[in-house]
């Protein structure tokens, strides 16, 4: 994990031991995706890079794939299932009438951690998977942390494959919240002189942070209330002169 925000990550960790997951982009690579999955056990919920995007309009012209493993479903003859990642998920390569292969969606049915011995953690994800003849299913359980033998076939699973891959309805829930958060750091530095802290000292500076975060939450729930239903117009901030 880069060393920035790999410091950042165990702070948090530290002072905000219910956390549960954590948003991130494009910037957090596979092998970071990885070590917050096993030091915290905190499901990542981010993109996953494009393999290919078009020069002129930026849009996503290939997704990241490649074979992962092989399965078979009980009481199924047909030939085993070939899973392969795409795009962060799971789906299924099978072969069409003209000879050629086509890669299949599967159903992302959910993801679950499991405490390790030594303090760490292990996560994995599960998906439905028909078999081939189409008369058979099955769940099945992947881990989405880097093995020592996914290094040597050079397979990074924190970047191919999420907990929570982009498509799933948690992720589509969960990912827009990431613009609010940008805008509201921006805001506040906006509002810092020349991009400076307003006081001095690490604890002065988050004692300042916690009060501003208070002071938004505060006016979200006078505008809200806890259900989420508008209650209140927005006061008139601007003033007035007296008449």
């Amino acid at each position: 994990m880069a060393e920035g925000r790999g410091k950042n990550f165990r702070i948090l960790a530290e002072r905000a031991p219910g956390v549960h997951g954590v948003i991130t982009d494009g910037i957090s690579h596979g092998r970071e995706i990885d070590e917050i999955q096993r030091r915290f056990g905190w499901v990542p919920v981010a993109p996953v890079t494009a393999a290919k995007l078009d020069r002129l309009t930026g849009e996503r012209v290939a997704e990241k794939s490649g074979p992962l493993t092989t399965v078979t479903v009980d009481g199924c003859t047909a030939d085993p299932i070939e899973l392969w990642y795409y795009g962060g998920r799971l789906v299924k390569r099978q072969m069409v009438e003209d000879g050629t292969h086509q890669l299949v969606d599967l159903v992302w049915k959910g993801t679950l951690s499991r405490r390790n011995k030594d303090g760490t953690f292990r996560r994995y994800v599960e998906y439905e998977v028909v078999c081939n003849c189409g008369a058979h299913r099955m769940v099945h359980r992947e881990s989405t942390i880097t093995s020592a033998e996914d290094k040597a076939r050079k397979l990074t699973r924190g970047e191919n494959v999420r907990a929570i891959p982009p498509g799933t309805e948690p992720f589509d829930a969960i990912y827009p919240f990431r613009s609010p958060i940008e805008g509201e750091y921006g805001r506040i530095d906006d509002h810092l002189p020349l991009g400076r802290a307003r006081s001095y000292g690490a604890k002065r500076i988050l004692l300042d942070l916690v009060g501003h975060g208070h002071q938004v939450n505060s006016y979200g729930r006078f505008l809200y209330g806890p259900g989420g239903e508008r209650r209140h117009e927005a006061p008139d901030l601007v003033q007035r002169d007296a008449a």
